[in-house]
């Protein structure tokens, strides 16, 4: 896969590219650290990467840190989001949401957003679920919203709080038969 940098007045010109190790069937996630410079988090296979977006002399891409999630039987890469307070870049979290791998569910990751000599460091890692079709793609994003990590599986909902641990699984509701469903429209 590549990552491409564009610029946001021309979306046709590519201000850099960087090739990716692997495929990536996935979408990146962006932050603004405590430093000021930007930061993209790209996946390849089964690895998380941030970049640096650094803006002089002239806009680049540069490769700052990586970590690595259980590898997956379907396409290469996943989904991320990043959570802060305030943009401060030594407490950001990057969350991963793994695809999963035979009998393997989906598995969130938190990585700390500051590389460590070219680190990501682990922080947390909890089975989110399962996902039957593995013919098909998990394309599941950790949404972070008010302290908490949401993460959706096949029929099920599990949230994560700020200890780690899953504070509850809301099931998917059953689906409603047909009667129900008439009575209201």
């Amino acid at each position: 896969g590549r990552l491409w940098l564009l610029d946001q007045e021309n979306l046709s010109t590519s201000l850099d590219m960087q090739q990716l190790s692997q495929g990536c069937w996935c979408g990146p996630s962006y932050f603004h650290g405590s430093d000021g410079i930007g930061r993209v988090v790209s996946s390849a296979g089964a690895t998380v990467q941030t970049w640096q977006v650094q803006t002089t002399p002239k806009p680049t891409l540069v490769a700052e840190g990586s970590g690595t999630v259980q590898q997956s039987d379907q396409d290469p890469g996943f989904f991320t989001s990043v959570s802060s307070h305030n943009g401060y870049l030594p407490g950001a979290i990057i969350w991963a949401v793994a695809r999963p791998s035979g009998s393997a569910p989906l598995t969130l990751y938190a990585f700390a957003a500051a590389a460590s000599g070219g680190t990501l460091k682990q922080l947390y890692s909890s089975p989110a679920g399962q996902w039957p079709n593995l013919g098909g793609n998990a394309d599941t994003m950790p949404v972070v919203a008010n302290g908490k990590v949401y993460v959706a599986s096949y029929k099920a909902l599990k949230i994560f709080g700020p200890n780690g641990a899953p504070v509850g699984a809301a099931k998917a509701a059953a689906m409603m038969d047909s009667s129900a469903a008439s009575s209201m429209s």
